[in-house]
């Protein structure tokens, strides 16, 4: 039986083979994790909850095992319970902490799509439509709103949503043997430094500009860019990302006004429907 631990702490996720402790998830919004059937998620709290998950049909109660750590509340949950599916993660009458995407396995060549300016539920839903038509594997959407704003949509969605929204956090999302990165503008480069160390043997990295400008990013444009550079990175339409970064050597670079296509297998990662920034096209491991 596998036994592997998915933390799901403050701004930090450990692939399934790794292990981590930072803040509690408590003080932080909704986060989305993807993990295989019987697979543990791992929580810490200042107190003891009671936690639950939700999904389109129903409501049930987490198994979880509390224990003391530090004057705080390690909590073991499983998912052995659980059909494959799309869950929200909560404490009893709060939001959401976690978005959970139970698999049954990860492929090894997939594709996505990174979608910008989703304003409203209409707007969420035409997107779901046509990644389903299109046989997409999961969605990264940036826009207005947050989970509990779209949470019947999102439960509803035939295929994985990870809904970015418009947070000005960052958020770091493992899927299978790959790292997705999304900055956003109130990133913390030393948070982001312990995330990108942790994370350094993943097959792919890749980066997402939540904002459609970096000029106030420095330091973490070091720490993505220079001191770690990650394999690929999407920005937004900007001109000044373009002067700035459109040379970084090493990195293959999109800007995508709207949306783009990703499509990920051991060897590269293609991009479809996009602008490019000067760069290798594509970026690849052959």
């Amino acid at each position: 039986m596998r036994t592997a631990t998915v933390t799901l702490l403050s701004l930090l996720f450990s692939c399934v083979w790794s292990h981590g402790v930072t803040h509690g998830i408590g003080r932080v919004g909704n986060q989305p994790v993807f993990v295989l059937t019987g697979d543990v998620l791992e929580v810490i709290f200042p107190e003891k909850k009671l936690l639950k998950f939700r999904n389109s049909i129903a409501t049930v109660s987490a198994e979880i095992t509390w224990a003391e750590r530090d004057d705080e509340f390690v909590g073991t949950i499983h998912t052995i319970g659980l059909q494959a599916g799309h869950y929200l993660l909560h404490v009893e009458g709060e939001s959401p902490i976690a978005t959970v995407f139970v698999l049954d396995s990860y492929e090894e060549n997939y594709r996505i799509e990174i979608h910008r300016n989703v304003t409203d539920g209409d707007a969420l839903k035409r997107r779901i439509r046509l990644s389903e038509k299109q046989e997409l594997d999961w969605l990264i959407v940036l826009g207005a709103g947050s989970v509990s704003e779209y949470e019947a949509i999102l439960l509803e969605s035939p295929i994985p949503i990870v809904f970015a929204g418009a947070s000005d956090r960052d958020m770091v999302v493992v899927y299978g043997k790959d790292a997705w990165f999304v900055v956003g503008r109130a990133s913390d480069p030393h948070e982001l430094v312990k995330r990108r160390s942790r994370l350094m043997s993943s097959r792919w990295s890749v980066g997402i500009m939540g904002e459609k400008s970096w000029t106030f990013l420095s330091r973490s444009q070091l720490v993505l860019l220079v001191d770690s550079p990650l394999d690929y990175f999407v920005g937004g339409q900007s001109a000044s990302t373009k002067d700035r970064f459109g040379d970084v050597p090493g990195i293959d670079w999109r800007v995508a006004e709207d949306a783009v296509q990703l499509n990920i297998t051991e060897l590269s990662i293609k991009a479809k429907k996009s602008d490019r920034i000067p760069g290798r096209n594509p970026v690849t491991k052959e």
